[in-house]
């Protein structure tokens, strides 16, 4: 991505936080890797439009170890 010159930022996510709940707005400590799918980091990249970023996605090695890639905009 960086050689393609699309790669604006990314980076690997820790362990921890907080998740905030609709409602009542408590904070209640997570997310825990007990859940169904956990995100591991991220990768922004600057594309002509969705298509072309997941072509893009289609060449990252999280897909060779059996991880899943999640292709989405930023912003509104």
């Amino acid at each position: 991505m960086k050689s393609r010159k699309i790669f604006r930022s990314g980076e690997p996510l820790s362990s921890g936080g907080r998740v905030l709940r609709v409602g009542d707005g408590a904070v209640v400590d997570g997310p825990f890797a007990e859940t169904k799918e956990v995100l591991t980091g991220f990768f922004i990249i600057e594309a002509r439009d969705l298509d072309t970023a997941v072509d893009v996605a289609r060449t990252c090695p999280a897909l060779t170890h059996g991880e899943r890639v999640v292709v989405r905009p930023l912003g509104h």
